[in-house]
């Protein structure tokens, strides 16, 4: 009989062999059967049967009380999933008990039936049919499609509908690496402690806003409050699940979010902004508040903030002290993933304190040999932070230029010590100078020099040009020294170096004396070794690789490691992939040097002696080139390995390209091979092999008494101290007027002032510019008054000059003699007032007022009696001597 909507009733065995069929060979196929409960209709039918053993019906009910392939309860449950056996004989019917195991699959899904799907069923349905199962396929039921059929090994959940006896868990869990950015609480969720309740609590506080309070605080029983609505939630110790358990929860706020809160504590700032604080330890407060309220609208106060950067630096400083501890297992970790790394430790003895550690990984090493010019760059560079020693760096050169790291170390500082230790450890890297032939470059560090000449005295060795410079600004100023200074550098020729170095005896005899003092094998190019076939003059190879690591050089010992290595380990496929995109024989940067000397053929002419020898011709100059010998006579072959504008000439005369005569260290292909030596990547530090030895104690940190000093670079002689934009006042030196000595102001003079004797009262006037009026005291010595009008200066102010003197604005210096002075001030509101008095009285004489009407002496002398405790009536004697008359009347 078909049921509306394509449904079918089940009534006999022949029926659920059709669904098993219809399953068999369309397993894809989706059918929904339909169960109605009917538990006691069914027991009375089974019970009318009992007689007839071979009813269809009867058996297929008895099949189902014995369990087959369901529990006994087969009928309490409202879906059924049923599967059909492929090797199930479909058509007759066995004669003994069926096997569960062959008539229903063990997959079988048992889903409790909502109100919604008994509505659902037909009413023609009802009436034919008392129950009608429903099949999903697995395909459809929990695991995704394309999905293994066992799910997801880390979820730690099975399905619903598993054949085991294990009951479900009736609480929901708390899930703190899933749920803590934003949580959601319902009532019956379960916590590991009140710990992590707590943070959960905390984190959603500050994702909403809401202001929460804590009002039970127990390691059981812990709840919380809005301060300003009804919410409210509790949780207390459940001994049945073992865990803290929400038993009270009223979830609706009827409030706005707060600003202001106390559970963004200093501590949760300090975790949340850890990575910020490692960055930049020295983090203002008011950038700190700025950037919580930006990212958590929250405002804090500067002194939580403050309280933050202390704590989350402590917090880093706890991990610096870890990281020594790890030194060990970290080198180990470098030698197992890259085999032939040099790795190794010194420490203090016998307190086991570090001291250095040295890095030099086999690929940089390996593509250094091969095909490197044999030119190594020495440089140190500061390390910030709590580290506080410095980075020792070798660096090479590689065919096109560019910088080739070799190996690092961090150690204590720049010592004759330290960089003997450094140099001995990578010559054992890469080879004895006699062997190989090293040329250093290095910017006159301290210990230095001394290290090489214990530990290498055979090496050739260059200085830094612009280092040199420095210290020879600090004696000899000027750009004249300076050009002439680089152009002797810059000659590859001796009679060029020696025109130069004449021309700067003709300036300064104590510059030609200076540089001359310095070997010019370390600083001309005339005078270097064409074997490492490099005229590089300044040591930026270093400050290059100084530059790409200055992120890691605030970190911890083992963090600034793994930055130079990851750094190190992405730059070598990086510019080996880009060189293979070029195109040409000759590294681009040489190719564009050579470029260079083609253009300047064009003032070049060529003469061939008929073997391989050539006369160039230039600019009135006359050179020889060798092609077979690759050389010139300006030396620039010679040094480089590139032909220089003359050889270009020559090679041009015979027809041939120039690419082919460059040195085989800017071929593309040794490029290629000098980048072929990849580095390995390693393991986190929970992978590290640990090291059964004494734990390293983190170094030695001296800290001297007092205020610190702010940790700020000392720039060189020649870098620039202002902005240069702006320019000096004046670039005359300072001449102190009371000592005589240059340099400083009387101001700032050390020595005791001179005394200023009464016979010194005549003032000295500069002759065109001051402007004085000389009034005779009836008792001694001759003073003068300067016209207020600006115009008059007085050089030393000795007597009463209303203006501006050299030492100051206002009155000079008055002699001890009360009577024989106008005033001596030393304050500018007594000189307004003064100077007020002054027209005042002048006031007085041209209108004829009162003197005693405007009151001005009794209180121009009071108000100074009370600064100076001196009398004024010497101002009144001078007015006088101008025959300024003052009537009472």
């Amino acid at each position: 009989m078909e049921l509306h909507n394509g449904l079918f009733p089940l009534k006999k065995d022949d029926d659920v062999r059709a669904v098993r069929d219809c399953l068999e060979f369309a397993p894809e196929r989706l059918i929904h059967i339909y169960v109605e409960h009917v538990e006691q209709a069914i027991k009375e039918k089974v019970n009318e049967d009992q007689g007839n053993k071979g009813d269809d019906e009867h058996e297929f009910h008895k099949e189902v009380d014995e369990g087959v392939g369901v529990d006994d309860n087969f009928f309490d449950e409202d879906y059924v999933d049923l599967v059909g056996d492929s090797e199930f004989d479909r058509y007759e019917r066995p004669s003994s008990p069926i096997d569960p195991s062959t008539y229903i699959a063990p997959s079988i899904h048992i889903v409790q039936t909502t109100a919604y799907d008994q509505l659902n069923v037909n009413a023609c349905e009802q009436n034919t049919s008392n129950w009608v199962p429903t099949c999903f396929s697995d395909e459809e039921h929990n695991i995704k499609s394309g999905e293994s059929d066992y799910g997801h090994s880390d979820v730690l959940c099975t399905p619903v509908n598993s054949e085991d006896d294990e009951e479900h868990p009736k609480y929901i869990e708390f899930r703190a690496e899933v749920d803590m950015p934003d949580p959601v609480f319902e009532k019956g969720m379960l916590f590991s402690d009140h710990k992590e309740f707590k943070r959960a609590v905390q984190s959603y506080r500050i994702k909403h806003g809401y202001p929460l309070l804590i009002v039970k605080n127990e390691s059981r029983k812990v709840s919380y409050k809005c301060e300003n609505c009804e919410w409210y939630i509790y949780a207390s110790w459940d001994r049945e699940e073992n865990s803290l358990l929400v038993k009270t929860y009223r979830e609706k706020h009827t409030c706005s979010r707060a600003f202001h809160s106390r559970m963004v504590s200093a501590r949760w700032i300090a975790v949340a902004w850890l990575e910020v604080f490692r960055g930049r330890p020295n983090i203002k407060s008011a950038e700190i508040k700025e950037g919580i309220k930006n990212q958590f609208q929250v405002d804090i106060s500067l002194d939580k903030a403050f309280r933050a950067r202390q704590i989350a630096l402590e917090m880093l400083k706890g991990r610096f002290a870890y990281q020594f501890e790890r030194a060990r297992d970290y080198c180990e970790e470098l030698r197992v993933s890259n085999p032939g790394t040099t790795a190794k430790i010194n420490l203090h003895t016998p307190t086991l304190h570090f001291k250095r550690m040295y890095v030099c990984l086999a690929a940089c090493r390996t593509g250094f040999l091969e095909e490197c010019r044999p030119i190594i760059s020495l440089d140190a560079c500061h390390l910030r932070w709590f580290l506080k020693g410095q980075l020792l760096a070798a660096v090479g050169i590689d065919g096109n230029d560019g910088m080739y790291p070799i190996a690092f170390a961090v150690c204590e500082g720049e010592t004759k010590d330290s960089w003997s230790w450094f140099l001995k450890l990578l010559l054992a890297d890469i080879g004895p100078v006699r062997e190989r032939g090293w040329t250093f470059i290095s910017d006159l560090q301290k210990g230095l020099l001394p290290a090489l000449a214990t530990v290498a005295p055979e090496a050739h060795t260059r200085f830094c040009v612009r280092h040199l410079y420095a210290n020879f600004k600090k004696e000899h100023k000027g750009k004249l020294l300076k050009d002439l200074m680089w152009a002797a550098a810059r000659e590859t020729t001796r009679s060029g170096f020696e025109v130069k170095m004449e021309m700067m005896r003709n300036v300064d005899v104590n510059a030609y004396g200076h540089l001359m003092g310095i070997d010019c094998a370390h600083w001309s190019r005339h005078a270097f070794s064409t074997w490492p076939k490099c005229d590089m003059l300044l040591n930026n190879l270093c400050e290059s690789f100084n530059s790409k690591i200055i992120d890691a050089r605030d970190k911890s010992i083992l963090t600034m490691c793994e930055m130079i290595r990851r750094y190190l380990m992405k730059r070598i496929p990086r510019n080996r992939d880009t060189m293979l995109k070029k195109s040409g024989p000759i590294c681009p940067r040489i190719q564009d040097k050579l470029e260079v000397n083609k253009e300047a053929t064009r003032d070049c002419t060529s003469t061939w002696s008929g073997g391989s020898k050539f006369e160039v011709h230039c600019k009135g100059k006359q050179f020889v080139v060798d092609l077979d010998k690759h050389t010139c006579a300006c030396y620039r072959w010679d040094l480089t390995g590139i032909p220089c504008k003359h050889a270009v000439s020559a090679i041009a005369y015979k027809k041939e390209k120039a690419e082919n005569y460059v040195h085989h260290y800017y071929k593309v292909e040794t490029y290629l091979r000098t980048y072929s030596h990849l580095i390995q990547p390693t393991n986190g530090e929970e992978f590290w092999p640990k090291e059964a030895s004494d734990k390293i104690l983190p170094p030695k940190m001296l800290v001297q008494p007092g205020r610190q000093k702010e940790n700020k670079r000392k720039k060189a002689a020649d870098e620039a101290r202002r902005i240069s934009h702006k320019l000096k006042k004046s670039s005359a030196a300072q001449k102190c007027t009371n000592c005589g000595q240059l340099g400083h102001n009387k101001r700032g003079c050390k020595v005791p002032a001179k005394s200023n004797d009464a016979s010194e009262g005549q003032t000295e006037q500069r002759q065109g510019t001051t402007s004085t009026i000389g009034i005779q005291n009836h008792v001694s010595t001759q003073t003068s008054v300067a016209r207020s009008n600006g115009v008059g200066r007085s050089r030393k102010g000795a007597g009463a000059g209303v203006g501006k003197g050299r030492a100051g604005k206002g009155f000079g210096n008055v002699p001890s003699n009360d009577s024989d002075c106008i005033v001596n001030c030393y304050g500018r509101m007594v000189n307004i007032l003064v100077i007020y008095c002054i027209y005042q009285l002048f006031l007085c004489c041209h209108v004829r007022r009162p003197y005693s009407d405007t009151g001005i002496g009794i209180a121009a002398c009071h108000a100074y009696e009370e600064n100076t405790k001196r009398p004024m009536l010497v101002l009144l004697t001078g007015l006088e001597e101008f025959g300024l008359m003052f009537h009472d009347d």
